[in-house]
């Protein structure tokens, strides 16, 4: 079961204007570029270390 939080940050998305949606989705997909950059960043560090240690 969802607990209080959670209904009211969906009830709270639910009664977004549209311009308050707009600035959530550009802020999101910053969000999630910004975890993907950084996941790339971390396996080419990895594959350095890993690299590093092998040679």
């Amino acid at each position: 079961m969802q607990n209080e939080k959670t209904v009211k940050i969906i009830e709270a998305v639910r009664n977004m204007t549209d311009h308050e949606a707009d600035i959530l989705e550009v802020f999101l997909s910053g969000f999630l570029a910004g975890k993907q950059v950084s996941g790339q960043e971390s396996r080419k560090e990895s594959a350095i270390s890993q690299a590093v240690r092998a040679g």
